[in-house]
């Protein structure tokens, strides 16, 4: 199975991968191409505008058939943004959520001062989400990745609620409808994304009809 990561200034990722077994791991210096399969073309970017050499983060544009595919999850835009606008992308997958637990596992804090730091997160998460599809004008952007569920119980109030740092897609979604004309879509679980010639259509997990991502995900840990 190959593995493809961006050729970082350091090395570090490579020899973890290396030491778990992985042989074919491929470094891709930014835009490089990689066939996966025929009519599937993987690239990397790495950020690097004003980012330190050891940053590991990195993003995928994705060639399938005449369909591209921008997938930023878990990176920041310290990228060629005009590069990647002018490949004309037609779907934009943007984190929409934190992934890390700052403030709650801080200790230092109190519960007024956490509050405060998890409205700003929350807000910047959303943001983050429409800035990116602002500055990458594709055709279609969905929230993606996120919101977390855990299946403890003492842990289910600080990711549920409208006081979580954890917003999740709809809310994503509803923020680019009001600032941009940017169509988006809210994929529920087992969703599938059918990009066809004229556009797109989801074709919806029965299990999951009428899936509310707030009251649905209490679920997990009840």
């Amino acid at each position: 199975t190959p593995i493809l990561t961006g050729r970082f200034h350091k090395k570090r990722c490579l020899r973890l991968l290396e030491n778990l077994g992985f042989d074919d791991v491929f470094q891709l210096a930014d835009f490089d191409a990689y066939e996966i399969a025929a009519d599937f073309v993987v690239r990397v970017a790495i950020p690097s505008h004003n980012c330190p050499p050891h940053w590991f983060d990195s993003c995928a544009l994705i060639e399938a058939g005449d369909k591209k595919i921008f997938n930023l999850n878990d990176c920041n835009l310290a990228l060629p943004i005009e590069r990647i606008r002018a490949w004309n992308v037609d779907v934009f997958l943007g984190q929409a959520s934190p992934a890390i637990w700052y403030p709650l596992t801080y200790t230092n804090y109190t519960q007024e001062q956490k509050h405060k730091l998890m409205a700003a997160r929350r807000e910047s998460a959303v943001e983050s989400f429409v800035g990116g599809a602002k500055a990458v004008h594709p055709k279609l952007a969905i929230p993606f990745a996120g919101p977390p569920c855990f299946y403890d119980p003492d842990l289910a109030d600080h990711f549920i609620g409208a006081d979580s740092m954890f917003p999740t897609p709809p809310i994503a979604a509803h923020r680019l409808v009001e600032e941009t004309g940017i169509p988006t879509e809210v994929l529920n679980p087992g969703d599938r994304l059918i990009l066809e010639e004229k556009g797109h259509r989801v074709e919806r997990e029965p299990a999951y009809a009428g899936f509310d991502y707030e009251r649905d995900r209490r679920s997990y840990v009840e």
